[in-house]
């Protein structure tokens, strides 16, 4: 079966593709989006970036935010590790969660050849709130450890098959006018939208 979901990508170019499906919504007045700022500390006379919100925000025709953070994995499972998505980031988004904001850890997993088999390129929709106990596990398990000055036991991880399960697919498509498939973000951050697009589309073959 053909599918448009590209099997191997890099982070950069995920978010990039991401923006391209964003503003191709935006002229639709489905949804508008922006990355978060990058925070700025001064060290010794040095100039550094933080990366303090999680990469992506906006709103949706109706109103409400939305809040995602964009990852790409080429192993068997995501790893709950601040090397891979950051506790603030976590924290920030379990906040605004508790004021019914949608957020969500989008991974794109890249294709993997095993010795029998293959496993196919997918992109899916974590959500992140309160309802799933691991993420405020995970921020807490950083903040006793930046406390009390210790490591961090391991925290986990999630697998393809796990991020199936409790999460949402999102499909690629390729927008009229556009040469490359981009991931299509309504289907998780405004389903509705996508009923009364493919309703549009529908009625404009009759």
């Amino acid at each position: 079966m053909t599918t448009l979901t590209p099997e191997k990508i890099k982070g950069l170019e995920f978010e990039d593709l991401i923006v391209d499906s964003a503003n191709r919504e935006e002229k639709s007045g489905s949804l508008t989006l922006n990355r978060y700022g990058v925070t700025l500390s001064v060290q010794n006379g040095v100039t550094m970036g933080i990366q303090s919100k999680p990469d992506f925000e906006g709103v949706v025709a109706t109103g409400r935010q939305f809040i995602f953070e964009a990852k790409v994995c080429s192993g068997a499972s995501f790893p709950m590790h601040k090397d891979k998505i950051k506790p603030r980031q976590v924290s920030h988004m379990l906040i605004r969660s508790r004021f019914n904001v949608p957020c969500f850890l989008l991974i794109h997993w890249n294709a993997r050849e095993l010795v029998r088999s293959k496993v196919g390129a997918v992109t899916v929709a974590i959500p992140v709130s309160g309802a799933d106990p691991r993420w405020q596990r995970f921020v807490d398990a950083y903040a006793k450890a930046r406390r009390e000055k210790t490591t961090v036991e391991p925290q986990g991880s999630i697998t393809l098959e796990e991020s199936i399960i409790i999460g949402k697919v999102v499909p690629w498509v390729v927008p009229k006018g556009c040469r490359k498939p981009t991931p299509d973000i309504l289907t998780f951050l405004w389903p509705e939208a996508i009923q009364h697009r493919n309703s549009l589309c529908h009625a404009t073959l009759f």
